[in-house]
């Protein structure tokens, strides 16, 4: 019983310590919220403008001296005269003078200005519009790397105030240089060449069916899939930095002799840009553009076109008519002709379209429910190169012919397959060679032209 007791005074003692706690913090917590809230710090304001007021700013670092002045609706750099500046540059830059304050003064009286890095100041000027021009000028960065040291010009008080205020204004030499190379849209490209090595590696043209075309070094269907990518990217390419303005010397950056030339027509002119040696290899190159003396810092990965070899550009198939614009095609191949004929739904519902091979119907579906002269078109059409050679001249009689007749313009595509050598076609349509290099094993292969061409026949042939 004494020990049931004891047990008893012992939970007693308990619940009354943690009531005692709960007590305690609940007081706490009370006097807590009954407490003002701390005082806000006291801002001093070095530099009090607003954008609209800001007619003109002036930045003086490191021996380079800016000037942006406000004209109109733009903010303008007007020194150093005739720079292709960045607008989106000079308008940040006016933003940032808008408002600057303190809420530090480190000391009233500094007699040794080179402590805080301020006997040689990055200098940041404003003129408003009602006359008053403002001077701050700008030390070395706390041993925190939080804030920066500065000053008012003619004042001795020494403030600290954020590093993301005034970090911007310690300007570099070309900080106000468009690093955009190009003011265009991928839609404003109508023509795109690069050599390579001063050699042509490839010309493309925009045609009037929206589709891209090689030119040079030989003709053809571009790889849409592989060219627009980088179309797409070249209208916002730009420079990691600028190298230098008007140098003295083109070969320093090889730009004497170009690497790589890229000429671009637009619809309002024609751009070049000319890149000479990597700057790290494999990172970045120099580059400049024709009619400018600014030398930048390019990064490589933005222009990984320049090595692609002209295989990955051609499109790589030889002839791909789509079946809607044929009415007829006719196979010449192993020494024997087959005629096809199509009418077409012009509902497009596939089960009513006729198909007539030698004469014969040929409505005949496989086991995937597919009809026979498609599955065979579709091989016909799928023939695709396994490798160029733009500069040979084939000679001698096809092995193999498609001649398609079409219901626009041309009208009629021939399409010829002449031998090589024992293994490989040469390609060639309507007598012009595409420089396209084809396998033979590719008419021989499951589902290729030949089994195809045989399923079909025997679809005719079959009850």
């Amino acid at each position: 019983m004494r020990t049931f007791r004891n047990v008893i005074i012992l939970a007693v003692v308990m619940v009354a310590l943690v009531g005692a706690f709960i007590g305690v913090s609940m007081k706490k917590g009370k006097d807590t919220s009954n407490n003002e809230s701390q005082p806000t710090t006291k801002l001093t304001p070095l530099m009090e403008a607003k954008k609209d007021d800001i007619v003109e700013y002036t930045i003086e670092n490191q021996g380079d001296k800016f000037t942006v002045a406000h004209k109109g609706t733009d903010w303008t750099l007007v020194y150093p005269a005739g720079v292709n500046f960045s607008k989106v540059e000079t308008e940040n830059m006016a933003n940032n003078a808008a408002s600057i304050s303190s809420s530090k003064l480190v000391e009233e009286n500094a007699t040794d200005l080179s402590k805080y890095g301020l006997n040689h100041p990055a200098v940041f000027t404003v003129k408003t519009k009602d006359g008053k021009v403002q001077v701050l000028e700008i030390g070395n960065n706390t041993p925190t790397g939080d804030g920066a040291y500065v000053k008012l010009k003619d004042s001795n008080k020494v403030y600290v105030v954020d590093i993301n205020m005034v970090s911007p204004m310690k300007v570099s030499k070309y900080f106000f240089w468009e690093k955009t190379l190009f003011n265009m849209k991928t839609e404003d490209i109508k023509t795109l060449s690069l050599e390579r090595g001063g050699k042509i590696a490839f010309k493309v043209n925009l045609h009037d069916d929206k589709k891209w075309y090689l030119t040079e070094p030989m003709e053809g269907a571009a790889n849409s899939s592989k060219l627009e990518p980088y179309l797409n990217e070249l209208p916002s390419l730009t420079a990691d930095s600028i190298e230098e303005d008007k140098p003295k010397d083109l070969a320093e950056f090889g730009l004497d002799k170009p690497t790589y030339i890229m000429t671009i027509e637009t619809k309002t002119g024609t751009k070049k840009l000319y890149l000479g040696t990597e700057v790290i290899k494999g990172q970045q190159i120099y580059g400049k553009l024709a009619g400018s003396d600014t030398i930048y810092v390019l990064p490589v990965s933005k222009l990984n076109y320049l090595d692609l070899p002209l295989k990955e550009l051609v499109e790589g198939l030889v002839y791909t008519p789509d079946i809607t614009d044929v009415s007829e095609f006719t196979v010449d191949m192993d020494g024997k002709s087959t005629n096809i004929k199509l009418q077409l739904d012009p509902n497009k519902n596939i089960d009513k379209d006729i198909y007539t091979v030698d004469g014969k119907e040929a409505v005949k579906k496989n086991e995937d429910g597919e009809m026979f002269v498609r599955v065979f078109y579709r091989a016909i059409i799928g023939v695709g190169f396994s490798d160029l050679d733009a500069a040979a001249v084939p000679s001698g009689k096809p092995e193999i012919t498609f001649t398609y007749t079409l219901k626009k313009a041309p009208g009629t595509v021939k399409v010829e397959y002449i031998p090589k050598d024992a293994t490989t076609y040469y390609a060639v349509i309507n007598g012009k060679y595409t420089g396209k290099i084809i396998s033979k094993v590719d008419f021989d292969m499951p589902d290729g032209p030949r089994d195809d061409l045989r399923k079909l026949k025997e679809s005719i042939g079959s009850k």
